[in-house]
């Protein structure tokens, strides 16, 4: 369709032009911005007299404001695209009547707040774009229900946490993009729907750790990306436990950390060949490396130091559980005797007095041999 009266376009209170021949406003499936528009609201009209449109682009605009009704009679629209505006926020019942969405993006746009119900049955939606905004938390429910979404765009924001539950319905989600937020904190419950991801992106953050089996339940991931966080230790129970590792994991991102120690194990059991690994204390070389199962030795070349830290830690730790003093009180739950009671206290206790001398002379041992090691590794680096 041509648009003839520009002046009247800006302002959207009425639309004038011409149609190709045999078509109507029945068959406008498509409408854009054109650079002479001016209006700081989104038109209305557009939905009033271009019912069956499929797809409306009003990206890098100068709108400020949505009408809640705005959409009102899009019902067939399936993509949006109002990314580059200046929308400070979103009515909740936006796309109440918009069933057959696909798309949506939100991008770059200042918003701070997303209402909890705005995809609220949406079950077609499958690319949702909110990044480079200054969102700061999403309310419980934000994304329910969205059983066909593929892809979640949350980065650039100003995320510290995120709910329980924000990630529960998203059962065929293949990527997932938290980047450049300001999580610290990872929980568990966020991922554990998640069996079909492929993709997660949660570099720049302030990531301190990553919790034990926090990944397990990706069983299809095949790219991380974690780096520009603040991560000191990377173990492989974070993947889960041995030997059932993620067979697809391919793809390890987790430069400029502060990494000090990396379980050897997460190599030895998955098909990684693609890492970036550099500017981490512990990394030999760049630590970047692609492409073939053949850079495996190169991959441990370059992460030696860290294999060797993580089992000095695990050592350590080891020394320090098995030097715990030890229960030396027997409970006996059966129906015998006090007598015999008595006697098999008085045998534990005697038995323990007898071996305090050891236990002592254990606890001497190894807490010398543990100082050694400390003095001697702190003696080569």
């Amino acid at each position: 369709m041509l648009i003839d009266n520009l002046d009247g376009f800006d302002e959207f209170t009425n639309i004038e032009g011409k149609h190709e021949e045999g078509k109507n406003d029945e068959d406008v499936l498509n409408v854009s911005r054109t650079e002479n528009s001016t209006t700081t609201i989104f038109p209305s009209i557009i939905c009033e007299k271009f019912f069956n449109v499929k797809e409306i682009d009003f990206s890098s605009d100068k709108i400020e404001i949505i009408n809640e009704k705005a959409l009102k009679n899009c019902k067939n629209l399936e993509y949006l695209r109002l990314n580059g505006n200046k929308f400070s926020q979103i009515p909740e019942n936006l796309f109440i009547e918009n069933l057959n969405l696909i798309f949506v993006s939100f991008s770059q746009e200042g918003i701070k707040y997303v209402p909890n119900k705005l995809f609220n049955n949406k079950t077609k939606l499958k690319w949702i774009y909110l990044h480079n905004n200054e969102i700061e938390e999403f309310s419980d429910g934000t994304f329910d229900n969205l059983i066909n979404l593929e892809a979640l765009w949350l980065s650039e924001n100003q995320l510290k946490s995120l709910p329980n539950e924000i990630f529960k319905d998203l059962v065929k989600v293949i990527y997932i993009d938290l980047s450049r937020n300001q999580l610290f904190d990872l929980n568990p419950n966020w991922f554990k729907n998640l069996v079909n991801l492929q993709d997660l992106h949660l570099d720049f953050n302030k990531i301190l750790q990553l919790p034990e089996n926090i990944f397990a339940p990706l069983k299809m991931l095949r790219a991380l990306t974690i780096s520009n966080n603040q991560l000191t230790v990377i173990h492989s129970t974070s993947f889960g436990d041995y030997g059932k590792f993620n067979t697809n994991f391919y793809e390890f991102y987790f430069y400029k950390n502060n990494l000090e120690a990396f379980d050897e194990r997460i190599i030895d059991n998955t098909i990684i060949s693609w890492i970036s690994a550099g500017e981490n204390p512990c990394v030999n070389r760049n630590g970047s490396f692609y492409d073939g199962s053949q850079m495996k030795n190169d991959i441990r070349a370059a992460l030696k130091n860290c294999f060797t830290n993580y089992l000095e830690i695990n050592v350590t730790t080891t020394m320090i559980t098995t030097t715990t003093m030890p229960t030396t009180t027997e409970t006996i739950t059966s129906t015998s005797s006090n007598t015999e009671v008595f006697t098999s206290t008085l045998s534990t206790t005697t038995s323990s007095a007898s071996n305090n001398k050891k236990f002592f002379i254990i606890i001497l041992a190894s807490f010398i041999q543990l100082y050694l090691m400390n003095f001697v590794y702190k003696l080569f680096i």
